[in-house]
């Protein structure tokens, strides 16, 4: 009697997929081209995702420079500290009208 292989080359294994863990804890974290109307419609949007994700509505932060909804004050601090927040802020400082 032979054993069993530990994995049998014939079966594929297929990784198995968290869709909640996947997502980052600052929702739909991607910097808007045009910054109008729709972006606010849009930001609105995320915020009730986020609402309806569990988040409490008095933790959720929103950031208008990046278009971000972020799920607490922690995640909030992060993103304003991040690279790309960072970013962001210097190409609105540049594109800025000086006065």
């Amino acid at each position: 009697m032979k054993p069993k292989p530990a994995s049998d080359p014939k079966e594929k294994s297929t990784p198995v997929v968290n869709p909640s863990a996947s997502e980052s804890k600052a929702v739909n974290e991607q910097p808007k081209q045009n910054a109008g109307p729709a972006g606010k419609e849009d930001l609105e949007t995320k915020k009730q995702k986020v609402l309806r994700g569990g988040a409490a509505a008095d933790a959720v932060r929103v950031c208008t420079h990046c278009n971000v909804v972020c799920n607490s004050e922690a995640v909030y601090s992060f993103h304003i500290s991040g690279k790309k927040h960072i970013a962001m802020m210097n190409k609105q400082k540049q594109t800025a009208p000086v006065s």
